[in-house]
């Protein structure tokens, strides 16, 4: 099957005649499709808490396009809905939601979120029972991350304030972050996000991870970055970056495997 998203709030029909609706689609749903076309509508599938079938109109949808990986951390028992974070777990006692910051180390060590946690949970005096209670996963700080990247016995890290500190301010250029990332080093810096993972520069706190940047101009590039969000790579300007991060808060890792 192809996934697409619809590129505007529509409606799901349960015939291509459009008669009777199944469901609204919020603009820019995960929705699967069919290959089955009539009347210029096209048949998916939108998976939430269950499956709806039905048709939306064919000149709404465009195909899920991917250019950077994806599915870059291997994510055991994810919730069902497409339409959830990527990061979102079942677990036996619950869900955990907020995991960004345990799949940026992941990510950097190349190990599935299971082999992770578990792996964190077996080492002495872990954070791991101060972040996972009852079934919830909570919000992870810096000495957070510093403890999960203790978990691998090659890890080191720094924080951004003592790597790009200039005259008492942490200071981030394109050109800075090249550097240290040329070194071996990942960047993970704090930023705000909307309800679809998408940086913005006001919104939910989360981690992401830092992988490339291309300087072009004065204090000017692109970034390519780790999104836990969707478990997968994408790419911002450096101003877009830089109006996500505000004040620059994060650290960086570096696994010799």
């Amino acid at each position: 099957m192809k996934t697409y998203w619809n590129i505007r709030y529509c409606q799901l029909w349960t015939t291509s005649s459009a008669t009777q609706k199944v469901c609204d689609l919020p603009a820019e749903s995960v929705l699967l499709g069919t290959d089955f076309e009539e009347a210029g509508m096209t048949r998916v599938v939108f998976r939430a808490s269950k499956d709806f079938v039905g048709f939306v109109r064919s000149v709404y949808l465009e195909e899920v396009t991917r250019v950077l990986p994806d599915n870059v951390v291997f994510i055991e028992n994810q919730t069902y809905s497409m339409q959830d974070a990527a990061q979102y777990v079942f677990t036996k006692d619950g869900v955990w939601f907020n995991l960004c910051g345990e799949l940026c180390i992941c990510a950097i060590a190349g190990v599935s979120l299971e082999t992770f946690m578990r792996q964190w949970q077996a080492k002495p005096l872990s954070l791991y029972n101060r972040i996972i209670q009852k079934g919830l996963s909570r919000t992870t700080d810096i000495p957070d991350l510093v403890d999960m990247a203790r978990v691998f016995p090659n890890a080191y890290t720094f924080s951004l304030a003592e790597t790009f500190n200039l005259d008492g301010r942490v200071l981030i250029t394109p050109n800075r972050l090249q550097r240290v990332m040329r070194e071996g080093w990942n960047v993970i810096v704090s930023v705000h996000i909307n309800y679809q993972g998408k940086l913005r520069p006001s919104g939910t706190l989360h981690w992401i991870n830092l992988v490339a940047a291309t300087p072009n101009g004065i204090n000017a590039g692109w970034i390519e970055y780790y999104n836990p969000f969707s478990n997968s790579e994408s790419a911002c300007s450096f101003d877009e970056l830089s109006a996500s991060m505000g004040n620059p808060y994060g650290l960086l890792v570096k696994v010799a495997l």
